[in-house]
């Protein structure tokens, strides 16, 4: 919820990712307000001042719109493959 109050964004969702075999981190995924651009270390400053450091996420990853179901709930089991999905494009 800190973080979905920042300026210039509409929706965040947090979820435990892997980024190794043997290691995993929370990332935050964040969907920007329409027109809006995301400063990925402004989203983390703010989460440090605002969370305790082990709530902060490791990982945020810009997106386009977050999985909902057909009632529009969130479908966190989604987001760890969204997640690898991106980070595969990115490397």
């Amino acid at each position: 919820a800190v973080l979905a109050h920042m300026p210039g964004i509409a929706e965040v969702a947090c979820a435990e990712v892997q980024v190794r075999a043997d290691v995993s981190v929370i990332a935050a995924f964040v969907v920007p307000v329409v027109g809006a651009t995301v400063d990925i270390g402004q989203v983390l400053s703010a989460a440090r001042q605002k969370l305790a450091a082990y709530k902060v996420p490791r990982e945020i990853v810009v997106v386009a719109a977050l999985p909902r179901t057909g009632n529009g709930k969130l479908k966190r089991n989604e987001l760890p493959a969204l997640f690898t999905a991106i980070k595969r494009v990115a490397d």
